[in-house]
């Protein structure tokens, strides 16, 4: 097999490469895999579990400009985990190209024949090997094509509608495709070896079991066990944190463990140090904007980066506004995992407790809701979770309603 590790996903708008997505990553190796999204459209993984009114509330759409394209091949160029997947916009575009270029392979899914030609030819001008071409249709059956001995896998894949997992010999077959790619890629990275707290480690620990989506298993009441297994570390100068992709289980953690230096790895950057700060004044300007609503029974803080690109180098500035002290907070904004760590863990030094939204548990089951959706018992509120405070039970889900959201 060539050597293979960067993969785009690609091909023409409303072909549902979004939700292909999300039901590739159920069966792919959790721990082994990073997807990295190229175009600043303001969907994610998110978007296909969660409350799908929801997500049309807090979506946040960000532009295509050279902030971004310097932050997403940094990202592509740097990321060392064994399979690195590029979600890109469905436009043969200049800056799809230079995506392309930091890549070795691709997947085109196409709901247009002629556009499946045109991707193809795209990806082969640029040397990258064509690892799969699939049909998109809404209906029908999943059907792998006969093989033509070139290596491709060929199939049509149904029914990716928004919010709905499928079945699909199609998908299987790409996920055995790319469990081969893991497996020739080596064993553990120099930023793996070096973690104090490994997200897979404490997943063994704590006992997760269905590790089938893109935060590795890790849910709201995942706090207490995960905070627990790294309580040990509490006196300890410098904690380096890899494989939490779950913001609020890295905010918690970057709480709990106040009186260290609390590093974040990050795809594109490698270790990110967590600044110790508090509120102040009205908060950041170096790349911020702040939105404060304050009700009877809490203060909601909503952050937006400005330009749709946070420089980490700002970090040690972001500090989130002064609020009433005499109420917990719930922090809601769209930035990378370090950047909501840093305002959670500066909240509660001063709050009597801290919570942050999570849109993505918006779609799902939740056990104290005796197996319910969020969104049936709450279908016009979104859930947030206590991560810090000693006044709350951590991991409890707390219904803020949606228009506190837009």
């Amino acid at each position: 097999m060539d050597k293979l590790k960067r993969i785009i996903v690609c091909g023409p708008p409303h072909s549902g490469k979004s939700v292909f997505l999300a039901n590739l990553m159920r069966y792919i190796p959790p721990d082994k895999y990073m997807l990295i999204y190229g175009c600043p459209d303001g969907e994610g993984h998110w978007s296909n579990i969660a409350n799908q009114q929801l997500v049309g509330v807090v979506r946040q759409k960000g532009k295509f400009d050279e902030n971004f394209m310097t932050n997403i091949l940094s990202a592509i160029r740097n990321a060392e985990q064994r399979l690195i997947l590029v979600d890109v916009g469905g436009r043969r575009t200049s800056e799809n190209e230079r995506i392309f270029k930091e890549c070795d392979g691709y997947i085109i899914l196409s709901s247009k024949k002629e556009e499946l030609v045109e991707w193809r030819n795209f990806g082969d001008r640029l040397g990258l090997k064509c690892i799969a071409e699939l049909d998109s249709l809404l209906v029908g059956e999943s059907i792998v094509y006969a093989d033509k001995g070139d290596g491709i896998l060929r199939g049509v894949v149904t029914g990716l509608e928004r919010g709905e997992y499928v079945s699909s010999p199609v998908i299987d077959k790409l996920v055995e495709r790319l469990v081969e790619i893991i497996e020739s890629n080596g064993e553990k990275t120099l930023a793996e070896k070096t973690a104090d707290v490994n997200g897979v480690e404490i997943a063994d620990l704590i006992g997760i079991e269905d590790r089938n989506d893109p935060w590795m298993g890790y849910r709201p009441w995942h706090t207490i066990p995960t905070l627990e297994a790294v309580a040990h570390l509490a006196k300890k100068s410098l904690v380096k944190v890899w494989n939490i992709r779950s913001a609020f289980i890295a905010s918690a953690i970057c709480a709990k463990l106040r009186r260290s230096m609390v590093e974040l790895f990050d795809v594109s950057l490698g270790y990110v140090m967590i600044p110790d700060l508090r509120p102040k004044g009205k908060g950041s300007k170096y790349g911020l904007s702040w939105k404060i609503i304050e009700t009877d029974d809490y203060t909601v803080v909503k952050f937006q980066i400005e330009g749709g690109f946070y420089n980490p180098t700002w970090l040690f500035t972001a500090y989130p506004p002064r609020i009433n002290t005499g109420k917990g907070v719930i922090v809601s904004g769209k930035g990378p995992i370090w950047l909501t760590a840093t305002m959670i863990r500066a909240y509660s030094k001063t709050q009597p407790w801290t919570a942050t939204f999570v849109v993505s548990e918006s779609g799902r089951e939740q056990p104290s809701l005796d197996g319910k959706k969020w969104d049936e018992v709450h279908p016009d509120q979104g859930p947030c979770v206590f991560v810090a405070g000693s006044k709350v039970k951590l991991g409890e889900l707390i219904a803020i309603p949606s228009e506190l959201l837009k």
